[in-house]
C-alpha cells in the first residue's frame, strides 16, 4: 500500500476514538456459567510479548510425566489466545460444532464495522462461483472505500474481501457451524483480510492473516423484506460463472441487527474451502437473521459447475475441535461512517 493510501486511511480512522490505538483488555466475567479464563486475571495484549522470545521457558521445561513440549506450548497458547503471535500445533480446521459449555465467557474490546452501513453509490459483483453465491467489491475499488472491521479478538485492521453463502437441501440444515449440535438453516460468512499484509493472497500465509465473520439464518414463514433485493438479484445469475453488478448497501442492511449489541463466539479455525488454510480468526454471531422458505429455495435453483446440477447443499463436514480456545463474549458493537 502506498505511504499516501495508508495516511488517508489512518485520517478516515482517527474519527472513531483511535482505533488503531485500542487497549486490549480480556476480562474474566465473575460467576459465569461458561467456565473462566485460564490465566486467573485480565492482561492486556503486551502482556503477550512473552511469546515473541519463544516458549522454551522454564515452565516448558517443567513439563509433566507424558506431556509433549508441544502439549505444553498449545496449553500456553489457549491461556491468552487471542493476544498471541504464534500458531497452534495442533490442527485448526473449521468448521466446527460450538459447544456453549466449553467457552469461557469473557468481555473483549468493542467491534468496530468501519464503513459497513452507508455505502451509498458503491457497487460490487454478485457471482454464480458453481459452488456458491460470492460478493465481490470492484477490483479497483481503494481499500479507503472499502468496508473494514476492527477490535474484538483482532489486533489491528482488517479490510472487507468478499461475502460468501452456505445453504442445504432443506431448510433444516444448511449452515456450516453448529451449535450446540444443532444448525441453521443457512450461514453468511464475509471474509476480510489483515491490513498489514496487503492482499488476500498475503494474509493467507499467516495464522492471523484473515477475520472471518459468521452469520446464522433461521428460516421463519415470511419474507424478509431487507432480504428481497438481493434474493431477485440471484434470479439474474442461475447460471454457473454467471455474475451482474450490484450495488452493496442493500446486501449489509439485513445484518445490521445481528451484530448490534449482539453476542458472539470467537475461535482460531481456517477456510472452509480449499486450500483450508489455517489462517482465521472466527467470529460468529449468536443472533441469526430471517430468511423464509421461499427466499431459501431460490439458493437451491443456482446451477452447480457439476454437468448444470443444482446447488443444493454446500457446506464442507465438521471438523475436531481438538481443544482450542473459544471465547464467547458480550457484544459491544460500533458502527464507524
Amino acid at each position: 500500500m502506498a505511504h499516501e493510501e495508508q495516511t488517508l486511511l489512518r485520517d478516515s480512522l482517527s474519527k472513531s476514538g483511535a482505533i488503531w490505538r485500542i487497549t486490549r483488555k480480556l476480562a474474566p466475567v465473575e460467576g459465569s456459567k461458561l467456565g473462566v479464563c485460564t490465566t486467573g486475571k485480565p492482561f492486556s495484549a503486551e502482556s503477550s510479548d512473552w511469546s515473541q522470545q519463544g516458549l522454551a521457558s522454564s515452565s516448558l521445561q517443567k513439563t509433566a510425566a507424558g506431556t509433549s513440549l508441544c502439549q505444553r506450548y498449545d496449553e500456553e497458547l489457549k491461556s491468552r489466545w487471542p493476544w498471541v503471535k504464534q500458531k497452534f500445533h495442533k490442527k485448526m480446521q473449521s468448521p466446527v460444532d460450538i459447544n456453549t459449555d466449553q467457552c469461557t465467557f469473557v468481555r473483549l474490546p468493542p467491534i468496530y464495522f468501519i464503513q459497513y452501513w452507508e455505502a451509498e453509490g458503491d457497487m460490487a459483483i454478485l457471482e454464480n462461483t458453481g459452488h456458491t453465491v460470492k460478493l465481490k467489491l470492484q477490483p479497483k475499488t481503494p481499500i479507503r472505500k472499502r468496508p473494514m472491521i476492527s477490535g474484538g479478538p483482532a489486533q489491528g485492521i482488517y479490510v472487507f474481501d468478499s461475502m460468501h453463502m452456505h445453504w442445504g437441501e432443506t431448510d433444516n440444515n444448511g449452515s456450516e457451524h453448529l451449535l450446540d449440535g444443532q444448525p441453521f438453516s443457512c450461514e453468511m460468512h464475509i471474509v476480510h483480510y489483515n491490513l498489514k499484509y496487503k492482499t488476500l493472497e498475503n494474509a493467507l500465509n499467516y495464522f492471523d492473516g484473515l477475520l472471518v465473520t459468521g452469520f446464522f439464518g433461521d428460516a421463519v414463514e415470511l419474507d424478509n423484506p431487507e432480504l428481497q433485493e438481493f434474493i431477485d438479484d440471484l434470479k439474474q445469475i442461475h447460471d454457473c460463472n454467471k455474475s451482474i453488478t450490484v450495488p452493496i448497501k442493500p446486501i449489509f442492511t439485513f445484518i445490521r441487527d445481528c451484530v448490534t449489541d449482539q453476542n458472539y463466539y470467537c475461535y482460531p479455525g481456517s477456510l472452509t474451502t480449499p486450500d483450508f488454510q489455517e489462517c482465521a480468526i472466527w467470529i460468529v454471531f449468536s443472533k441469526p437473521f430471517e430468511i423464509s422458505s421461499s427466499q431459501l429455495e431460490e439458493f437451491r435453483e443456482l446451477k452447480s459447475s457439476e454437468g448444470g446440477k443444482l446447488i443444493n447443499k454446500n457446506d464442507r463436514e465438521l471438523q475436531d475441535f481438538n481443544d482450542r480456545p473459544i471465547l464467547f463474549s458480550v457484544g459491544e458493537i460500533k458502527s464507524i461512517e
